[in-house]
C-alpha cells in the first residue's frame, strides 16, 4: 500500500492502526503501540491535530500506555485526544466518552479513586445521555 499512495498516504495511516489492534489482541503491545505512533503522525501530518481521526488514534495510543503502564505519557495522550475530539465534534458527541473514560483507567490504575469516580462517572452520564439507559455502551 505505501508504494502506491505513499507512506505518508491518510489510508496508510489507518492500515498502520488496525494492524496496531491486530498486534494488541496477540499481546504485542510494545509492537502495536509502534505502528499506531507510525499512524499518528501520518494523521497529523496529513489531517492535522484537530481531526477526529487524529483523537481516535491518539485514544488507542492513550490506552495502549496505560496497559504498558506508561501513565504519565497515556494521561498526556488521553487529554490530547479529548482536545482534538473536543474541538471536532459536537459537545454531546458520544465518542467524547472514550478519552474520558481512558483517563478514569489512568487515574483507577495509579490509585486515585476521586479522579477515577469523576472521569468515569462523567463519561457515563455522556454515553448514558447519548444512547439512553437501556444501550449497551
Amino acid at each position: 500500500m505505501r508504494a502506491e499512495l505513499g507512506p505518508d498516504h491518510p489510508m496508510v495511516a489507518t492500515a498502520l492502526s488496525n494492524l496496531g489492534i491486530v498486534l494488541a489482541a496477540e499481546g504485542r503491545e510494545d509492537a502495536a503501540l509502534e505502528v499506531q505512533e507510525q499512524a499518528l503522525a501520518i494523521r497529523i501530518a496529513t489531517l492535522g491535530e484537530h481531526h477526529p481521526h487524529t483523537g481516535y488514534t491518539r485514544n488507542s495510543i492513550g490506552s495502549r500506555l496505560e496497559r504498558l503502564g506508561r501513565y504519565d505519557e497515556a494521561q498526556v495522550q488521553l487529554e490530547a485526544a479529548l482536545k482534538s475530539l473536543s474541538l471536532a465534534l459536537p459537545a454531546d458527541h458520544p465518542d467524547l466518552a472514550l478519552p474520558i473514560s481512558n483517563l478514569g483507567q489512568v487515574a483507577l490504575s495509579r490509585g486515585d479513586l476521586d479522579a477515577a469516580t469523576r472521569y468515569l462517572e462523567d463519561a457515563l452520564a455522556r454515553t448514558q445521555r447519548a444512547y439512553g439507559d437501556r444501550h449497551p455502551e
